[in-house]
């Protein structure tokens, strides 16, 4: 049967801990879920402004990894929306673009100007794609750095 097949599956990924909470229930897989969510996903007034605060304080340094800053703005947009917050596309993408470094302003610049709105998955996209083209061109970079103090002793 689909149900207890779907309350196995349930189970299976529980800790020892959170399995305690819902054993000794019907085995209904939505009633299992609903429960979870009942315990463990707070849309409280204090998780609301943890997980904003945790968006709002999110910065990238100058020189970090940007995919890395790309999943963990994702993975706290999704917290924060799980808490009940309602976020639009133009307000994440400007969200997102505050969070980089002073290095990319004048990418922001270009992304926004004569514009009234933005789309984040194109923010996204296109500053992956500055990273990506900063960070191959670094070692060039360095390495004419490197052959001009050769050159100069």
């Amino acid at each position: 049967d689909m149900t207890i097949q779907a309350c196995s599956t349930i189970e299976l990924f529980l800790a020892n801990n959170i399995l305690n909470n819902v054993l000794g229930m019907d085995r209904n897989a939505k009633k299992i879920w609903e429960k979870l969510t009942q315990l463990y996903q707070s849309t409280s007034l204090t998780t609301r402004i943890y997980q904003l605060g945790r968006l709002f304080r999110l910065k990238l340094k100058d020189g970090g990894n940007m995919r890395d800053h790309l999943s963990q703005f994702d993975e706290i947009v999704h917290e924060v929306v799980t808490t009940g917050e309602k976020l639009s596309d133009d307000y994440l993408a400007m969200h997102l673009l505050m969070s980089l470094p002073k290095s990319y302003s004048t990418l922001e610049t270009v992304i926004t100007h004569g514009k009234d709105t933005v789309k984040l998955e194109e923010v996204k996209a296109t500053i992956l794609a500055e990273w990506s083209k900063r960070r191959h061109a670094a070692p060039d970079d360095e390495s004419a750095a490197l052959a001009v103090r050769g050159r100069h002793p």
